[in-house]
């Protein structure tokens, strides 16, 4: 750390020393320095000591014609004057930057964009965690769809806990179930944020999403399909697909595209999430190998998943392909307006809602479908393993009765063997229900002889 009486030609002609940087102190003002850069930017620094003896810096601005070393000296010396009166300039500039940004959350809707900036460049990391993606998506959809529209131009120092309260109650009353527990949890969420960060700390004095349970009670959802619905449902899904325009009872015409009925189609057979299915990716399936791999970023439990394809199934993905010939994108299933993206995770319910408003089929969800075939795997018509099942669902935690310890840390099988088994089974016997057929799938793990496949695993079921 050289010290000098620093000049204007020194300062022009100043460089790094051997590739490092250098400060040079100046020894007419007390704590003035030009930093070099190994890149020979040079910025000018005051430096001092607080009231607590704590070190404390102060960056200037950058050396320039405006801000030569006259100027950075002029500037030095009030710093310096601040310093000697007790005043610390470096907190005093962070009180100036926070009360900035503080006029920029105006609204509600303000305060939960800076709380959805901060989860996703890991700023705010309350668990000791980045949130994940798709945690963070959900976030913000059941922010726009429920809590935006209604208190999103509110000034936060405006919304009370009567007022979260009272948006709840209109959500549940309405009929709305988990979707008001999660708004629940996004609002506390955000006021969290704005406490901790200090956003308006004297305006924002507690969090108003605190301080009362949930307003909607956990009720398990128990809906499955019986065997007649899977029947109906599936014809008007290949009605869908050969682009036929079906009539309701009540003569109203049914307008939705194949590439739905595909998605339907698939989160029947796969029994996977809605949002994976229409997340799917080119990248990440192998479908000469029948393997479609799931990265842990769009899984539920944040791990890597492995789903067997088969024939049946890679039959879909090949079609719903026919659908987007000449359009450049990895997804399976592009969003028309914006292909880099997949297709929103919700159109699939709603086109879902839609179809069974037509066809008869009351309180199905998306989420039924993958349940029905759930329940029906360990059921008496197959007997497949809860823990085999679980494992086919992608549940990152089921241990089928073993350690929970053991499971997370030491079980690195994908189950791939016993998964495409279960599925086959599912869906050969899924085939029988849509075609009216009695004949009961069996479950045949570890098959050998003929029906042998890929790698030793049981052969996969055809298209029907």
């Amino acid at each position: 750390m050289p010290h000098l009486t620093l000049t204007t030609r020194f300062c022009e002609s100043a460089g790094p020393a051997d590739g490092r940087q250098v400060d040079y102190y100046d020894d007419e003002v007390k704590g003035l320095s030009l930093g070099v850069s190994p890149r020979g930017r040079k910025v000018w620094t005051f430096r001092y000591r607080n009231l607590a003896s704590k070190p404390c810096r102060i960056t200037m601005g950058v050396f320039s014609a405006s801000l030569g070393l006259a100027e950075a000296r002029t500037r030095a010396r009030r710093l310096r004057t601040l310093v000697d009166d007790g005043i610390d300039p470096a907190a005093e500039k962070r009180i100036a930057k926070s009360r900035e940004r503080d006029r920029a959350i105006g609204t509600f809707d303000d305060l939960a964009q800076a709380y959805f900036d901060a989860c996703e460049k890991g700023i705010w990391t309350p668990k000791g965690k980045v949130k994940r993606k798709r945690s963070l998506d959900d976030e913000r959809n059941v922010y726009r769809l429920h809590v935006k529209p209604h208190l999103g131009k509110l000034p936060p120092k405006e919304i009370t806990r009567a007022v979260v309260k009272s948006r709840l109650r209109e959500m549940f009353m309405s009929g709305i179930g988990a979707q008001t527990n999660k708004a629940h949890q996004m609002i506390r969420a955000t006021y969290s944020f704005a406490i901790a960060e200090e956003i308006e700390p004297d305006i924002i004095l507690y969090n108003p999403g605190m301080g009362f349970g949930r307003i909607a009670p956990i009720k398990p959802r128990l809906r499955t399909l019986k065997d007649d619905e899977w029947r109906v449902f599936w014809a008007a899904l290949e009605a869908l697909q050969r682009e036929e325009l079906l009539a309701s009872k009540t003569g109203e015409r049914i307008f939705m595209g194949p590439q739905m009925a595909i998605v339907l189609k698939l989160c029947s057979l796969l029994l996977q999430r809605k949002g994976e299915i229409v997340g799917m990716r080119w990248s990440e399936l192998d479908l000469s190998q029948g393997v479609w791999l799931i990265p842990p970023e769009r899984m539920k439990g944040g791990r890597l998943h492995l789903v067997p394809l088969s024939s049946w199934a890679i039959s879909l993905i090949r079609q719903a392909a026919s659908y987007t010939q000449g359009v450049q994108s990895d997804c399976v299933f592009p969003n028309p307006r914006n292909p880099s993206i997949p297709m929103r995770a919700d159109s699939v319910s709603h086109g879902m809602r839609l179809l069974n408003q037509n066809i008869g089929i009351t309180n199905a969800t998306p989420h039924d479908l993958r349940r029905s075939g759930a329940t029906a795997m360990t059921s008496e018509r197959l007997e497949i393993s809860p823990l085999i099942r679980s494992k086919v669902l992608g549940h990152a935690f089921d241990t089928g009765g073993g350690a929970a310890v053991t499971s997370l840390h030491y079980d690195a099988n994908s189950y791939a063997r016993a998964k495409r088994a279960a599925l086959e089974a599912w869906q050969t016997l899924l085939g029988h229900i849509v075609r009216g057929e009695e004949q009961v799938a069996e479950f045949e793990p570890y098959a050998t002889g003929p029906r042998q496949g890929l790698l030793g695993l049981p052969g996969v079921v055809s298209a029907i």
